[in-house]
């Protein structure tokens, strides 16, 4: 029986901080002290790993680190310093895994513990499995893009130091392809595909036969009768009351595809029923939503692009050119063309 998947207020462990603050401090010491505290992080170059900062500030940290440094690839360059080691409480026991299968079903069952705002699923089969990471907290667009790359950088350094040449296999990434891509394309064995899924989230594409094959045994034991997942629990998490901001980032993020209630529940392991009271509760209507954010969606397309119509129908997951028209002249009472032409 499934249970729901949890959303959670939107925070992130320290320790996925830490990196973006080592990044700093290695190409600006002297600024880091006033980028901290612009993004109201003072003191938090100390902090413990498993403390966690809200969302909010990460996002402004990030805003401001790469207008600082003038780095479009900060996403990527912390993906190469995070690794399992670094995914404290549960590093250990993920090296105490005699298989990739072993690894992918443990983060599976304790990712919340690893990072609330993402979440994970393992799908087997016959010749290949999946590895699935999603959104389960509200960020920006921003944010958002750069720990997509990081999780996509971060699996490929993993999966080549376990298997080396051998670490042959797939990531799509729901983000286009970054002014960095060439970065991507030197990294060995891994193939990455960008502006590949329709929601947002990283797609591992493994061979079974390399999930399934046995790995070298750990080099860190556990102290004998300590549990590598309990022994060091992270800050208490906050699970979010709200749905809302993450149903409205869903559908922001959304691409060649309108996701319906049914599809976005799906996410959930819950009933469309659930959601939707759920979002009632909140005085939300997932229709009207819906409505609003994908033709506000159109008219930024309309008014910031040359993309023809029939592009940004497809785009919105309109099923045609006809139906987009109709539907924009509907709900903002002009038409798209002369939407365009007035701006």
């Amino acid at each position: 029986m499934n249970c729901d998947m949890p959303l959670y207020e939107p925070t992130i462990p320290y320790r996925y901080v830490a990196p973006l603050v080592g990044i700093l401090r290695e190409q600006d010491p002297a600024g880091l002290g006033a980028i901290l505290e612009a993004a109201g992080l003072t003191g938090a170059d100390s902090s413990p790993a498993d403390s966690s900062l809200p969302m909010a500030r990460f996002d402004k940290l990030l805003a401001l680190a790469s207008a600082l440094l003038g780095r479009s690839d900060l996403g990527f360059e912390m993906g190469r310093r995070i690794t399992i080691e670094s995914h404290s409480p549960l590093g250990q026991a993920l090296q105490r895994c005699t298989t990739l299968e072993e690894i992918l079903l443990l983060m599976e069952r304790y990712y919340h513990l690893v990072t609330p705002t993402f979440a994970v699923r393992y799908v087997p089969g016959r010749n290949h499995c999946e590895w699935r990471i999603r959104v389960a907290a509200p960020m920006s667009h921003e944010t958002l893009d750069m720990c997509l790359e990081m999780h996509a950088v971060s699996i490929h350094v993993d999966i080549t130091r376990m298997f080396g040449a051998d670490a042959v296999f797939d990531i799509y990434l729901s983000s286009p392809a970054p002014p960095h891509k060439a970065r991507f394309d030197r990294l060995p064995y891994t193939r990455f595909h960008f502006g590949a899924e329709s929601l947002p989230e990283v797609r591992c594409v493994f061979p079974t036969e390399l999930v399934r094959r046995r790995l070298p045994p750990a080099r860190t034991p556990l102290p004998p009768g300590e549990s590598a997942v309990t022994a060091r629990s992270p800050s208490r998490l906050q699970t979010a009351e709200r749905y809302g901001e993450w149903v409205e980032l869903m559908l922001r993020e959304a691409q060649t595809v309108q996701p319906s209630v049914a599809q976005l529940a799906a996410l959930l392991n819950m009933s469309p029923r659930t959601l939707a009271r759920r979002l009632t509760a909140e005085g939300i209507n997932f229709r009207e939503l819906s409505t609003r954010i994908r033709h506000r969606r159109a008219c930024e397309m309309l008014s910031d692009s040359g993309m023809p119509l029939h592009q940004i129908a497809y785009q919105l997951g309109y099923s045609d050119t006809t139906a987009f028209i109709r539907a924009f002249h509907r709900d903002g009472g002009v038409a798209p063309a002369q939407y365009r032409a007035a701006r």
